[in-house]
């Protein structure tokens, strides 16, 4: 059971039968889409200025699903792909990525393409890693 959780969440970001994170559950995403994953405190602001942030890179999202549980919040959002054309000054998946993980309150991103498990970036004491 513990390694079908584990698979389920590195595949899809649903969490399941977890003690400290809400369980979290999307419809499964097409071929168009990439997943991002948020973990942040749950306070309030932190969602708004998220969504702000995929807003201004003209990020369209599909699905989206918070659920918090105790001081974690738990963020699971599909946005289409995107090509950066804006004249934003997000311009790439990176920085988009770079932007959301140093949002005031967010611990953590998971950017979930094709390969399973990539695309993981902390904050830790306002610096980023990646």
């Amino acid at each position: 059971m513990a390694a079908q959780t584990l698979q389920l969440f590195l595949e899809t970001a649903q969490i399941k039968n977890s003690v400290n994170f809400p369980e979290t559950k999307l419809e499964p995403r097409n071929d168009t889409t990439i997943r991002v994953a948020i973990v942040n405190n749950n306070k309030s602001g932190v969602l708004s200025e998220l969504l702000g942030v995929l807003a201004k890179a003209n990020m369209n999202i599909l699905q989206q699903v918070n659920k918090s549980k105790g001081e974690i919040a738990y963020n699971v959002i599909d946005v289409e792909l995107n090509d950066f054309s804006g004249e934003d000054a997000i311009r790439s998946w990176s920085a988009l990525q770079k932007t959301l993980t140093m949002v005031d309150g967010v611990i953590s991103t998971r950017f979930m393409n094709d390969v399973y498990g990539t695309g993981y970036a902390k904050q830790i004491n306002g610096e980023y890693f990646v």
